[in-house]
């Protein structure tokens, strides 16, 4: 929570805990998932690998035929 220096002071001298009162009046929700596996990204994932491995090996095969 941003708020200003003397805002967060007077907040830290009440005893409320004024956050978990906000909170209980925020309706009830599903908690956001941040990051579902599924086979799709791991395939994606280890073709983006595989590609950079490529990329790596084109790079320094030029580099020797080069020097």
């Amino acid at each position: 929570m941003a708020s200003p220096t003397q805002l967060r002071a007077l907040l830290k001298q009440d005893r409320r805990d004024l956050v978990a009162q906000f909170r209980a009046l925020a309706p009830a929700r599903e908690p956001v998932a941040i990051q579902h596996w599924s086979l799709r990204r791991i395939a994606l994932s280890l073709l983006v690998l595989a590609l950079a491995v490529v990329a790596v090996l084109v790079l320094v095969h030029n580099w020797t035929v080069v020097a």
